[in-house]
């Protein structure tokens, strides 16, 4: 919830390697703590936690296998191409789950496709309209292509929704 809803990574990372002390085989607790670390720029740190949960991935479900997979293409290699290979995979296995169309959304922006990249993440705030970091992707977004006014009553109505966050604010 820190991490998602709130867009807290700094007050989730305690609780993240909490989990990992109490089990260090716990490689979806790396991948969250790696995920941290990246949107709170610090690449080394970040680089390691999603290496350690991709050595640890062989256990998990198939999504979480994808979840890990695309998290390391992007935040540990800068592999954008793959990582939009496994988002693309991961949306068409799971085309409910808003983290596969939300970060496939990402990464589109990453790879310059913008429109792309708005269409994705509107479909992620239509299967969860209430997390900060959709409302934050979206903003990104209409900024991206220079649609200001739509930035700004997104951003307005994540503030009304509580759902305001630093990157929101930064925006």
């Amino acid at each position: 919830h820190t991490m998602i809803a709130k867009n807290d990574y700094f007050a989730a990372i305690p609780l993240f390697q909490q989990a990992i002390s109490l089990d260090p085989n716990f490689a979806m607790a790396y991948a969250r703590l790696g995920i941290n670390f990246y949107n709170l720029d610090e690449p080394a740190r970040a680089e390691e936690s999603l290496q350690k949960a991709y050595d640890l991935r062989e256990r998990l479900s198939e999504r979480e296998k994808l979840y890990i997979a695309a998290s390391h293409d992007a935040m540990a290699t800068g592999n954008m191409e793959a990582a939009r290979k496994t988002y693309e995979l991961w949306e068409q296995l799971y085309p409910r789950d808003q983290f596969a169309v939300g970060n496939l959304g990402v990464v589109y922006g990453f790879l310059g496709e913008y429109d792309k990249g708005l269409a994705a993440i509107q479909q992620a705030w239509k299967l969860n309209s209430g997390n900060a970091l959709v409302f934050s992707n979206l903003v990104s977004s209409y900024l991206y292509l220079n649609r200001l006014d739509e930035a700004n009553v997104t951003a307005l109505k994540a503030n009304v929704l509580n759902l305001d966050s630093k990157f929101l604010q930064a925006n």
